[in-house]
Order: C-alpha cells, then structure tokens, then sequence
C-alpha cells in the first residue's frame, strides 16, 4: 500500500507567545495524524521563540523552525517565505495548510478539509490546481463563541470563490482554513509583490486556472482579541453606517480599490497566456480600472459584474472609484 499523504502545515507567527502553545498542541491532536508543522518566526519580541523551541525538542519529526534569517517581512512575506521552501515531490501528491498561531484547530480539520480534496481530485484529476477552504466559528480571546459561522458572520458566500470575476474584486477564502494540493502551490508561488494577502493571490489562481472546493462547517476556532492582522466584525447596521461615513471622509478607500487592480494587473502578466481568451480579457480590463476616465470605471463595474457581496459594499466601492 502506498504511504500516507503528509501534510505541510505553515505556520507563521509573530508575537504569538500568548496563544502559540494552545494551537500547536490543537495541530498535534488531529484524527489525521501524517503532517509536519514548518513555522517561521517574523522577529518576535516576546517568548515566541522559546515557546516554539520547546515543541521542537518534544516533536522533531513533526515540527520544526525554519530560519528567519533576522527579517521582519510583514505577514504576507512571511507566509510567501514558507511557501517557497516547501519542497513538490514527484513520487507522492503534495499538499499544504496554512495556520496562524492564535487560532484553534478543531480535531478533525485535516481530516475533513483532506477528504474534500481528495472528493476534487476524484473529479478534476491530482494533475489539476486545487483549493479547497472551510468555515469557521468566530470566539473571544478565552475561545467563547461570537459566532457560530465566519461565513454568515460576515454575510460571505463561499461558491463565488470559485467565481473569477467576484475573485478579483473580493476575497472569501481566509487562509487559515484552506488546503492546496502540489500543483496549485507550484503554480502560485513566488508570491509577488502586488499581492494584497497571501491567501487572495492563492484564490485567485485557483479560481482562474484550477478548481475550488469548500467545506460548509467551521474547522477551527477563529479567536478574536485585538491583536489580529485581521479579525472579524460582524456584518450589520453598524458596520455598514460606519463604513458609508468613512466613504465621506477616507479617501484612502480608492487606493484600497486601485491595489486589488494592481493585483490583477501581476496576475495578468504572469498567467495570461495561460487563461482561457475570456478570462484574459477580463483580468485585463479590471488591472485598467485606474486609467479610466470617472463614468467609464463605474460602467465597467457594472458591465462586467465586478461586484462583492452585498449593496453597501457594491455601492461603497462605485463611491470609492
């Protein structure tokens, strides 16, 4: 019988002594037990890296800490330097998780993000780039629930993941949840420098040259406590009141929407001669947003069905263009 799959989790962390422990020891109680934790550390001014150099000499076969070199590269970069040292082997499929350190993962999420991935490469062949993402269940700081799903927290759908138009302008794949298989990772890496986050540039490739799969249930325990790169707000009045004020007074949205045409813009020169004539045409024609004149931006949006989830966030981005 051939040998378990192993997957490579990445790990990448920053001041996470407060939490690390309690996520590590969450990785080493999954029912899928074949995986190897790389973690990299972005220049930690607390404990972190004691914290973590303890769980190696407990663990050396299943975690290990990958030289940071001394650089603070920004969350992203520190995601994209793990995901360059990942190494794509030929004699059995790849596939890679990433993990935050403040996180909580729930027994069985290797296990079932997995079966999905073997549920796409059932239908699409191991050759194929592969993603596949979950919900998750939003907690506090001492893990009591907020919400018991990110998805309807945040009035997200997950089907237009796989949806290349509403990619580019919004991304409803958080990383910490997703699985790629070897090809998708060969595929999107290097990670270049116009990428807003890692875990969009990723969901982008997948949904313009591979396929996306999901599963509808919470893995993991998102903790919010003030600290995060990103967190979670609900989706409701008092959010969208307060993000119609700022369009008043932020010029700063613009630019928020000029970058995801940058994105686009790195995409379209990296894979173009890979997409479908279609797609060419439309990752090109979002990446030229910017040099459009005031009615042209907005009747591109709307011709083209570059929209996000929602009429205030629709109307907030034809306001901020």
């Amino acid at each position: 019988m051939p040998e378990p799959a192993t997957i490579q989790i990445l790990m990448a962390v920053y001041n996470g002594q407060r939490f690390i422990a309690e996520q590590l020891r969450s990785i080493l109680a999954q029912t899928y037990p074949h995986f190897q934790v790389t973690i990299r550390d972005n220049t930690s001014t607390d404990q972190t890296l004691e914290v973590v150099r303890e769980f190696v000499a407990k663990e050396p076969s299943r975690i290990r800490l990958l030289d940071g070199d001394g650089q603070n590269v920004g969350a992203m970069g520190n995601f994209a330097r793990l995901l360059d040292h990942v190494e794509i082997g030929q004699a059995q499929p790849n596939y890679v998780m990433f993990a935050d350190a403040d996180d909580v993962w729930l027994p069985d999420k290797v296990e079932r993000t997995f079966a999905e991935m073997r549920r796409l490469e059932g239908q699409f062949g191991r050759e194929k780039p592969l993603l596949v993402h979950t919900d998750l269940r939003v907690v506090d700081a001492e893990l009591n629930t907020i919400a018991d799903s990110f998805w309807r927290f945040q009035f997200l759908d997950p089907s237009l993941s796989r949806r290349f138009n509403r990619a580019l302008v919004q991304n409803v794949v958080t990383g910490c949840t997703t699985m790629l298989n070897g090809p998708l990772v060969a595929l999107a890496r290097p990670i270049p420098p116009e990428t807003i986050m890692h875990d969009w540039w990723i969901a982008l490739v997948a949904a313009g040259l591979g396929e996306v799969g999901w599963v509808d249930a919470p893995t993991m325990l998102y903790r919010q406590h003030g600290r995060n790169d990103t967190g979670a707000r609900r989706w409701g009045r008092k959010l969208v009141t307060a993000k119609a004020m700022s369009l008043l007074q932020d010029r700063s949205l613009r630019e928020a929407v000029y970058r995801t045409c940058r994105q686009a813009g790195a995409f379209s020169r990296r894979y173009g001669d890979q997409l479908s004539p279609e797609r060419r045409q439309l990752v090109a024609e979002f990446a030229s947003i910017p040099e459009r004149g005031f009615v042209g931006r907005r009747a591109l949006i709307l011709r083209r069905g570059f929209f996000k989830i929602g009429v205030m966030r629709n109307l907030g981005m034809l306001a901020a263009v």
